[in-house]
């Protein structure tokens, strides 16, 4: 990119961004997830990645983050297969603690694409933008001639 492309991005950046002083962990999170919030928006404001209208994402993220750090705690306290006591007797179980860690995963491979918390999200943000063909203003008597 030349120069000129370059500070037109950034301004162009620039004037998309909002203040980040609304960047707080909402109310509604617990301890352990509000730590989680502070802990990505301090990383990523050394990028200046994310805005006001950031918070409910980063905090969805925080949440499941910490489900999947649970769901993993309970999968190795338990095991990938549980006993289930039914009218049958006793059976072997998938651990419900894996359908939610994997759902957790999910969630949270949204979020960080959206956040950029990837090198290769964030890199797919910074992506310039596709320079529009030049058109040579004199093709159009060469048109006319064929």
């Amino acid at each position: 990119m030349s120069r000129a492309d370059r500070q037109k991005r950034q301004q162009e950046e620039e004037a998309l961004k909002l203040g980040r002083e609304k960047l707080v962990p909402p109310d509604w999170l617990s301890p352990a997830a509000a730590a989680e919030f502070v802990r990505v928006v301090d990383e990523a404001g050394k990028l200046g990645l994310w805005d006001n209208l950031d918070v409910d994402c980063v905090a969805v993220y925080a949440t499941a983050y910490v489900g999947y750090k649970e769901a993993t705690a309970a999968l190795a306290r338990e095991g990938a297969v549980i006993e289930r006591e039914t009218r049958e007797g006793t059976m072997r179980v998938i651990n419900p603690a894996f359908k939610m860690q994997v759902a957790y995963v999910k969630q949270i491979m949204t979020c960080s694409t959206k956040l950029g918390l990837c090198l290769t999200d964030r890199l797919k943000v910074a992506q310039p933008k596709k320079k529009e063909e030049k058109v040579n203003k004199f093709m159009k008597f060469f048109e006319d001639s064929y």
